[in-house]
């Protein structure tokens, strides 16, 4: 997948609980921010359409990355 300015990406979890459970994070938080993508926190996919910064925002596409 690319990554490009006005992307959006979402995670379920807390930024402080993927900074001390994923070794990589930091990395590969910095990555995508250098490449103008926002990066959302908290956030719960089924409840997209009341999150404060997604509500009245349209979409092209959504993908979802299931849990294994």
């Amino acid at each position: 997948m690319s990554f490009e300015p006005g992307q959006i990406l979402q995670a379920y979890e807390s930024e402080e609980k993927l900074e001390k459970e994923e070794k990589n994070f930091k990395k590969h938080r910095e990555y995508l921010k250098n490449r103008g993508v926002t990066i959302l926190f908290n956030v719960d996919a089924r409840k997209i359409h009341e999150h404060k910064d997604l509500k009245d925002k349209k979409f092209e596409r959504i993908h979802f990355n299931f849990p294994h």
